[in-house]
Parts: C-alpha cells; sequence; structure tokens
C-alpha cells in the first residue's frame, strides 16, 4: 500500500505536459504516506520550473549526451525527499536521501544542488548526500532525478539555517586540562574557541557535547591548527565523547594527537571522536597519533565528514572512520595509512556517500611486521552506499564480514551498493558473498600482476551468494603478467558485464590463475549477459594453447581455457572484442 500511494505522489508531481497543455490545480490537496513506521503528510503545490544542478562525471550509460539542451524537468515544491534537519544553527550540517522514492537506485541518476553555490560541494551525486551550511538563511534544495530511458523529474525542499545564538568561550593552551575542565560546564549552545598554533594537553575526555555545541579554532588562519593531545594510558579513550543527546555539533580544524608519538604499539592512544546523536560535522581536521579518528558505535544519524586528513603512515592504528548509524556524508578525506586495520570500514549502517576521497592502505611489514595492507575501503552489512570520485589504494571490500571472522554473522547482508568514477589502484576490489544489487561502473582500475575485480560464489557454510550484479564500462590496466579483469569464484547469481575495456599487453594466460576472466564454474551460467567488452589477447603460454578465458570447476586443466572464437561462441556472448 506504502508505495502505491507513494507511486501516485510521484505521478502528481512528474508528468511530463507541452507548454500548451492545460495543468488541472493539485494545489492544496493532502496525501498520507505510512513510511517506516511513521506517517508523513504531504501537501501539493503547483509545479513551477526547475533549475539544472551541474552535472559531475556523468555516466554515459545513464544519460547519453545530446546536441541540444533538454528542457527543465517538471518541479514539484514540497516534501518529497528525505530530510534530518532539526532547527539547524550556522553553521549547520543536514542530510537528504531519495530512497523512499519510486526509483531505481541503481540506474537512475540522482543530482542534488543545495542552494549555497559559494560551498565547495554545493552538488553532489548519489540517492543520498549531505551538506554543510555556513551561513544563515533559507535555502532551496533541489534534487534531479534522471531514471535510465525517461525525463528528468525535480523535486524541491527548502530549509531555514537559523543565526548562530551560541555562547563562545576563548580557552587558553599551555595549562594541562583546562579543556576539559571548560569542557565539563560549558553545557549546551556554546562555542569553544581554541586558539591556533597552541597545544591543549588532557588525559581524560575534553567535553559530552549536548545541543548546538562547536569546537573551533581560532587566530591567524596562517598557524598550524590547534591540537589536542591526550596524555592518559587508556587506549581508545575518546576526547570528544557523544551521546544519543548530541545534537547540532560542529568540530572543526582540530588537530588531535596523543603524547605517544609514533610508537608502532597502540598503547596510550586515543580515539578523536566517538559519534552519536544527530547532525554532526567534522571537517578539516587532523588526525595524528591516534587509534581511531571517528568511531561511529553510537550510530548517529546524519554526520557529515569533510576535507580531514590522516597524514603519516605510522600515525593512525586502527580507522580513520568507523561508520555505523544512517546518513553519512564522507567527502574529500585523506588517509595516508592505517598500521592495524583498514582506513574507512563499517557495519550496520543505512544510507552512505563516501566520494572524493583519498584512501591508502600500506604494507610496511619491512619496518613493522603487524603492518600489512588491510583494505582501504570496507562497507560490509548494510543497505544503499553510493562511493563515487575516489581514490582508493589498497585492497577494498563490499559485502558483509565472511571466512572464518564472520560465522557468528551468517545472517547478514548487504544490498544497493553503487560504485562508480573511482580510481582503485594496487589491489583487487572484492565482492563478498552476502551482496545484493550492486552496479560498478565508468571505474578504473590500475592492478599490476593481479585482478580487477575479485567476486565471491555462493557459500554453503553461510548459505548466501552474490546476486543481481553490472559490471559496465570499467577501464582496467595490467602492465604485468598475471592476473586478469575479473574472477568469479563460484555459482552467482545474475551477473551482467558490458562495455569493459582491458589492457594488458604482457598478460601471460597459462600460469598462475591468469586470464582475462576467469570463471570458477563448468559454465557460464552465473552471467544474464557479456557484451561489448574489448580484452586483451596478450601472451598466452603454450599450456593455454591460445586461450584467453578460463571456465573450468578448478585449476588447472588446460581444457579450461577458450580462445578468443571459442568465447564468443558461448550462447550469453556477444560482440566481444580481443586485442
Amino acid at each position: 500500500m506504502r508505495y502505491f500511494v507513494l507511486a501516485l505522489l510521484l505521478v502528481a508531481s512528474v508528468v511530463v505536459l507541452a507548454a500548451d497543455t492545460p495543468v488541472a490545480s493539485l494545489d492544496g490537496a493532502v496525501i498520507t504516506i505510512d513510511r517506516n513506521g511513521k506517517t508523513e503528510r504531504y501537501r501539493l503545490v503547483a509545479q513551477t520550473p526547475a533549475t539544472e544542478p551541474p552535472a559531475d562525471n556523468q555516466p554515459a550509460s545513464v544519460t547519453p549526451p545530446t546536441t541540444t539542451p533538454p528542457p527543465a524537468p517538471p518541479a514539484q515544491e514540497g516534501k518529497s525527499f528525505a530530510m534530518l534537519a532539526t532547527e539547524p544553527i550556522a553553521p549547520a550540517g543536514i542530510s537528504v536521501n531519495a530512497v523512499g522514492l519510486d526509483f531505481d537506485p541503481l540506474t537512475t541518476r540522482f543530482e542534488w544542488d543545495f542552494g549555497d553555490p559559494n560551498s565547495p560541494r554545493n552538488a553532489l551525486i548519489g540517492f543520498t548526500a549531505g551538506h554543510a551550511y555556513d551561513r544563515p538563511g533559507t535555502y532551496t534544495i533541489t534534487l534531479k532525478a534522471t531514471p535510465a530511458g525517461k525525463p528528468a523529474v525535480a523535486l524541491k525542499r527548502s530549509i531555514e539555517i537559523r543565526p548562530d545564538n551560541r555562547r563562545v568561550i576563548e580557552v587558553a593552551p599551555g595549562k594541562p586540562n583546562e579543556l576539559a575542565d571548560v569542557g565539563e560546564k560549558a553545557g549546551d549552545n556554546v562555542t569553544l574557541l581554541l586558539k591556533r598554533g597552541g597545544v591543549y594537553d588532557v588525559d581524560r575526555t575534553v567535553i559530552r557535547p549536548g545541543k548546538n555545541v562547536a569546537i573551533r579554532a581560532a587566530g591567524d588562519p596562517k598557524l598550524p591548527r590547534p591540537v589536542i593531545r591526550y596524555t592518559g594510558t587508556r587506549s581508545g579513550h575518546p576526547i570528544i565523547n557523544c551521546t544519543n543527546a548530541t545534537a547540532g555539533l560542529l568540530v572543526e580544524n582540530i588537530a588531535f594527537d596523543s603524547s605517544v608519538g609514533a610508537r608502532t604499539d597502540t598503547d596510550a592512544v586515543a580515539t578523536a571522536i566517538v559519534a552519536a546523536g544527530r547532525q554532526i560535522v567534522i571537517r578539516d581536521c587532523t588526525f595524528l597519533n591516534l587509534s581511531q579518528g571517528i568511531n561511529g558505535n553510537g550510530k548517529p544519524e546524519g554526520i557529515l565528514v569533510e576535507r580531514c586528513e590522516s597524514p603519516n603512515v605510522d600515525g593512525l592504528r586502527r580507522y580513520t572512520i568507523w561508520i555505523e548509524g544512517a546518513d553519512w556524508t564522507i567527502l574529500d578525506n585523506r588517509v595516508a595509512n592505517s598500521t592495524r586495520e583498514h582506513c574507512m570500514r563499517g557495519a550496520h549502517w543505512e544510507r552512505v556517500l563516501v566520494a572524493f576521497n583519498d584512501l591508502t592502505n600500506l604494507n610496511r611489514q619491512d619496518v613493522d611486521q603487524y603492518d600489512i595492507a588491510k583494505t582501504a575501503l570496507n562497507l560490509q552489512k548494510g543497505e544503499y552506499a553510493y562511493v563515487h570520485g575516489n581514490t582508493l589504494r589498497g585492497p577494498s571490500s563490499l559485502g558483509p564480514l565472511g571466512k572464518s571472522d564472520g560465522l557468528q554473522y551468517k545472517e547478514h547482508r548487504s544490498r544497493w551498493y553503487v560504485v562508480e568514477n573511482n580510481r582503485i589502484e594496487r589491489s583487487p576490489l572484492e565482492l563478498q558473498h552476502g551482496l545484493s544489487d550492486v552496479i560498478l561502473r565508468n571505474n578504473s582500475f590500475e592492478v599490476t600482476d593481479g585482478r580487477c575485480i575479485s567476486v565471491d560464489g555462493f557459500d554453503s557454510q553461510y548459505g548466501r551468494g552474490v546476486a543481481n550484479l553490472t559490471i559496465t564500462q570499467n577501464v582496467g590496466h595490467n602492465p604485468g603478467t598475471a592476473g586478469g579483469f575479473l574472477l568469479v569464484g563460484g555459482r552467482v547469481d545474475g551477473i551482467v558485464l558490458t562495455e569493459n575495456r582491458y589492457d594488458a599487453p604482457r598478460l601471460q594466460p597459462g600460469s598462475r590463475q591468469t586470464a582475462n576472466v576467469y570463471v570458477n564454474g563448468s559454465d557460464l551460467s552465473s552471467f544474464r549477459t557479456i557484451a561489448r567488452n574489448t580484452w586483451s589477447v596478450g601472451q598466452p603460454l603454450k599450456f593455454a594453447q591460445g586461450g584467453v578465458m578460463y571456465v573450468w570447476p578448478k585449476w588447472s586443466d588446460a581444457a579450461g581455457y577458450l580462445d578468443p572464437a571459442e568465447w564468443r561462441a558461448q550462447s550469453v556472448v556477444k560482440d566481444e572484442t580481443f586485442k
């Protein structure tokens, strides 16, 4: 019933009519929708023209280029997409998402314009997004949704950002625990100003923020960010510890450190921020010698993390960000390494946008035996992840925890992932069993002597596999002799593989499981379609007998290698090119 009524709302708001067609007025009509156990009331108002937000790396498969500008999509003023914002005070963060609307999240292009053109990220792509408004005023947020093969739809909502009325407390550096003493008494509606160039030593939590608390830098912007340095003995102790009562928190231009320096152990290093509550903005912060930068175990709702950095290869011990909760927007952050864990990892989350980040996870076992390359990005149990425009160096993983670590979580599933326009280097993108409804499009892979994409097969011990996977318009480059573009580790329920290009002129099929596409199975029944891809002929070894693809239940049997003619003869394969 909910989807039927919601469809009626969308039809009323998005039908495209000719300019001379009379339009019946729906102004004042009220529609009630039950969404996730909550009743929402929508009042329709007259349509007005929409302003198109600028495009950002538009995938050709979603909206083909056109020689004439398309007409502006019809607009619907009123509550159309979800928005999390409760009496925001500038600077303030808000979160929006379109997942409750009747659009296919994998093939629809979602473009947000936050009506704040002087901000660094006024326009974003994805079915979920967030934004920080620095100045008070009334802003109009526009969502332009373009379903595949259909006209664009414009939906609008307004948001009022109130003037900042917080009390201001300037805290001087130098005296140990002065910041913690002030923070304990600060209360709500307060800004704590820390002096640039100063160091604030604390051996306990600085503050447990309530409502409308800001921690910001003050002074000459040419000076370094103020440093909050943890001098206590407990590892992982939070410097800022949010609770469920936290709402409207802002932390910006602060550096977080621990006094132990760059030792290789994990003792006596703090966690900068434990996130909980609602509407949190963390931006332009530096994470130095820490256990974690931001720990989302408190399951926050509506959190924006942007332009933060963990710049040292030996500083971060665990995660820059542990993602948990709902409505995360993670933009323009930079991580040089994690010595013990993953750069960004999360589980039990809903609606995450990870965009324009630069994440590296190194293998430094030559200087630190425990510093192996785990993952740059690891998104486990969750729904609705949009991963766009990032650079990921080191392995990355999508889907629930598996292997022996995840046996107590066999019920975990992950769904609705869009991964587009990323640059993935050094190691494969791994898709874990338990993952479904995924599209990988327009990504660039640079992996020497390895795979670009690795897909788990069905796991009988867990009783789960990978389903509904589209891999389209990606480019892979391999200057080495081993590896391949795609590994399918067993039975998968429905792969579409189209319009990809794999450049590997020195590839040597015939050894080390090397092939453009390696399928651990007796046939290509895991695929719905394989079409219009361009593969590398490479330099096959004698064992491969001219074969460049491999389809066989195990390694190694020369009968598993297929040459280009044999590959084209498969029933699901069409219009393939070999160079």
